[in-house]
């Protein structure tokens, strides 16, 4: 995808990158789970539900007020020390979506993992813990096709989240 008006022109990866809490998305929930490894939406399991709390190290992670506009704060900071372009967070209770992109040649899935350690590490320091998650393992990064899938992104799904939020204001004449 090429990028103007926000950057100088360039080829880039672009990618949609929704980062879960902790324990946020537990098989007894309502709407079902996803089981890290395999694909699809399992049906609810309270029972694995009930067994997998008694075996958690640590409750599940609820991102309040305070830790939304911190997170949103630091996802410049945590994408611009990756070298990431930033082009939108919005952040609610249990997870985080980030619009970002990159110009060399880089694997989604290590740029994900690199994300949850770069956000756990100033969680961490924000809480004063040590060797606690704050993010669930797995996650599809989905690649952003074109100008308008981005502009959808930036200017429906994140405002759509009602959290707190940050976007990059695109040139008008692109899309």
């Amino acid at each position: 995808m090429v990028i103007r008006g926000f950057w100088v022109e360039k080829q880039m990866a672009v990618f949609h990158f929704t980062l879960h809490a902790y324990r946020s998305w537990n098989t007894d929930n309502p709407r079902g789970y996803v089981q890290h490894g395999e694909y699809g939406i399992k049906p609810q399991n309270v029972a694995l539900g009930r067994v997998r709390d008694q075996l958690a190290s640590f409750p599940p992670v609820v991102f309040d007020e305070e830790d939304r506009q911190f997170l949103v704060e630091q996802s410049h900071d945590v994408t611009q020390r990756r070298s990431l372009k930033l082009y939108g967070v919005t952040v609610i209770e249990t997870h985080l979506h980030l619009v970002m992109g990159w110009e060399e040649q880089r694997d989604e899935n290590e740029v994900q993992t690199q994300l949850k350690r770069g956000f756990g590490f100033v969680l961490a320091q924000r809480h004063g813990t040590k060797g606690r998650p704050y993010f669930s393992r797995g996650g599809v990064p989905q690649r952003v096709k074109d100008i308008a899938h981005l502009r959808r992104l930036l200017d429906e799904y994140l405002p759509g989240h009602n959290g707190v939020m940050w976007r990059a204001r695109l040139a008008e004449s692109q899309g």
